[in-house]
């Protein structure tokens, strides 16, 4: 027979388990990366920016919606830059080989800044089965 503290013990830790997957855990309020402070994981090239709005984003924008990247896949130039907004109620990062945000709540934004032409996946590092592509020519 299992004891009381044992049960308790497996319920919490699925609890723990579940806050921890919809990014409960997350730090709280707006966060800012610019190029120089992210200058070790990302090339000199390349600008990254994380700040908070509520508003989606025109131009070459990805929204984060219903655990889905749409468009799946966006085609720009060199130089573009490009915004993911985040429109679930989850969290949700940008995961690349490139760049990588900050842990974006319901309406946070991530800007990348492409300076050179190639193919560029990415996921969602929170839900990898969430896939986009940039294609930068």
């Amino acid at each position: 027979m299992i004891s009381r503290i044992k049960i308790f013990s497996i319920v919490l830790a699925i609890i723990v388990i579940q806050l921890a997957a919809y990014g409960c855990f997350a730090p709280s309020g707006p966060v800012s990366t610019t190029a120089a402070e992210t200058q070790g994981q990302q090339s000199s090239e390349s600008a990254a920016t994380t700040t908070e709005t509520q508003a989606p984003v025109t131009g070459n924008a990805v929204t984060i919606q219903n655990f889905a990247f749409n468009p799946p896949e966006l085609q720009v130039k060199v130089g573009d830059t490009v915004t993911w907004t985040n429109m679930d109620s989850a969290s949700h990062t940008i995961k690349s080989d490139l760049f990588q945000s900050d842990t974006l709540k319901n309406g946070d934004s991530f800007s990348f800044t492409f300076d050179t032409a190639g193919t560029y996946d990415y996921i969602c590092g929170l839900h990898p089965s969430m896939k986009g592509k940039i294609i930068v020519e």
